[in-house]
């Protein structure tokens, strides 16, 4: 176990110092004692570090693949880097891509200005993972994750999605929500004002007011 969180600590230390600039995306209680090379990190990294994040993995014993699948719109695969040893897996993306409901091999990314959001608005911790996402941010990031990828909300993510947005400013969520899910934001407000979000995902693709 103090080899996988020394390694864990280490690769953030690293990309920190190396003015990598990155975010994690979620499951941020499960860092570092529960992560494994099932429970992977996840990370969104600027496309401008893409060079400097690879020099810095490898230097650190990872070994990198990318993901399978068709990307549409300018949607990219997700990069894995893996330390079989140490049992670690870090799982980056260089722009916010989800599961299309048309086609789950289909990946389609979401409006840059949001993708960029992300970075922007970051919230330094003090975790040595160091970055996590705005409250708007992470509350967007899970209702998309949670419908596209998922297709369900598990208790966990429900439990942090309504934590999220009672931090949240609400003008600001609800202006993100449009740009993704345009009318159907109104139908996802009403569910986390109302903090009932188990059904989200049967709600949504269920929503007639187009």
């Amino acid at each position: 176990v103090k080899i996988k969180t020394d390694l864990i600590k280490s690769t953030f230390n690293l990309l920190d110092s190396s003015n990598v600039n990155f975010v994690v995306l979620r499951n941020f209680d499960l860092i570092p004692h529960n992560c494994s090379l099932k429970n992977d990190i996840d990370l969104l990294v600027a496309k401008e570090n893409i060079t400097d994040l690879n020099n810095e993995m490898t230097k650190l014993g990872y070994s990198a693949f990318g993901d399978k699948g068709i990307y549409l719109y300018g949607a990219q695969p997700h990069m894995h880097y893996v330390n079989e040893n140490s049992d670690v897996h870090f799982d980056v993306v260089y722009g916010l891509h989800y599961r299309s409901l048309l086609n789950r091999e289909w990946f389609v990314k979401i409006d840059e200005p949001l993708q960029n959001s992300v970075l922007k608005h970051k919230l330094t911790t003090n975790y040595f993972w160091k970055y996590r996402p705005s409250h708007e941010d992470l509350v967007l990031h899970l209702c998309c994750h949670c419908i596209f990828d998922k297709n369900f909300v598990n208790k966990k993510y429900s439990d942090e999605i309504l934590y999220e947005y009672r931090q949240c400013e609400k003008t600001k969520i609800y202006f993100s929500l449009k740009q993704v899910f345009f009318k159907a934001a109104d139908l996802i407000i009403e569910k986390l004002e109302s903090e009932n979000v188990d059904d989200l995902f049967q709600s949504y693709i269920s929503y007639s007011k187009y």
